[in-house]
This record gives structure tokens, sequence and C-alpha cells, in this order.
């Protein structure tokens, strides 16, 4: 798992072992961008991007998605391969988030 941060070209690498991704948390550490640092854990699976991780903060603006880029679905983003993760930020109202039918529309 890569996770690479936007600003700094900081890249951060991780492995769980015996565990499922489904179902286990990841965290996030990059030392100065304490903004993205937590736990993001599993909330459903994406039928275009895989597993969906989240982030809850205590606000809507500090609440972040770690899903997997795809070119078709992040336009905005630049320097990444698919299957890179990224961190997207949540906009209540105006995501379309259905776990159960595996449909994560992150805006």
């Amino acid at each position: 798992l890569t996770i690479k941060a936007l600003s700094e070209g900081v890249v951060a690498r991780g492995k769980v072992s015996d565990c499922s991704d489904s179902s286990t948390c990841i965290n996030v550490d990059i030392p100065g961008l304490w903004v993205v640092n937590g736990a993001y854990c599993p909330v459903g699976q994406d039928k275009d991007r895989g597993v969906v991780y989240l982030r809850q903060g205590p606000t809507p603006e500090t609440t972040l998605y770690l899903v997997q880029y795809l070119a078709a679905k992040d336009p905005h983003v630049q320097s990444c391969e698919d299957g890179s993760y990224v961190l997207r930020s949540t906009l209540p109202g105006r995501d379309i988030v259905k776990p159960d039918a595996g449909y994560f529309e992150l805006r």
C-alpha cells in the first residue's frame, strides 16, 4: 500500500499481514501533514476503486476518505498512477455514499 501526499512528494508505505483490507484500519502518519494523519477505517467496497477508507473528523472539513486513484474519477489530481491512493475531502449533501450498492461518488 502506497500513500502519496500531494505536497512535498512524501510517500508512506505499510504492510499489514494476516489481515483483510476490508476489515483493517490504516494508520496514516506523515510528518508535517498533521491534518491528514489518523486512522482510516474501511466503510465499504466501491465497484471501481475497491475498499474505501474513512477518517471521521470532528467536522465535515476534517473528515477524509482514502481511496484508490482512478484517472477517470480524479481528473483534478496530477502525478498519480491508477492504483495509488489519494485522500478525498467530504462534501456533505453532494457526496453520494451507498456502501451496500458499492457506490461512492465523492465530489
